[in-house]
């Protein structure tokens, strides 16, 4: 599986001390195959291989590990904000509990709507955990 690491934009796929993959679209699954049938769906709905990411939890909470031990001054009202005005600070947690359940994650970057669509299209009928977007500054649910 491949790491975290190589998100394109990767200068973007963290705000604030947390995980946050602009531009992609983030589908989980319990199963692994089924992360795997999602990754082929995406490449058969005309997605590149090279914008296809299949991880492991235990990737995603190293780096949620790393992130929150170097929050700074910002993460830190990050966080306040997201404890007393946050939607999008649940959505990120939900992220980390699937992670520690042993769940699988497979990111497709999508960096407009219509790319967005065609990935939520492929991905829908195998029913993941979360499908989620991930914008400029928002979080959007899929399902």
């Amino acid at each position: 599986m491949a790491a975290l690491k190589t998100l394109k934009g990767d200068e973007t796929s963290t705000s604030y001390g947390v995980f946050f993959p602009t531009d992609y679209v983030l589908a989980v699954f319990a199963d692994p195959n089924a992360a795997d049938r999602a990754a082929a769906a995406l490449e058969v709905a005309g997605f590149d291989p090279s914008d296809v990411l299949v991880t492991g939890s235990d990737d995603v909470l190293t780096q949620h590990r790393d992130l929150a031990a170097d929050v700074g001054l910002f993460g830190r009202f990050r966080q306040f904000l997201g404890r007393h005005f946050g939607d999008q600070d649940a959505m990120m947690n939900d992220v980390v509990a699937h992670a520690r359940q042993g769940h699988t994650f497979v990111l497709a970057y999508a960096p407009d709507g219509k790319q967005t669509d065609r990935a939520a299209t492929a991905l829908h009928h195998l029913h993941p955990a979360i499908l989620r977007k991930y914008g400029g500054a928002t979080i959007k649910d899929l399902r």
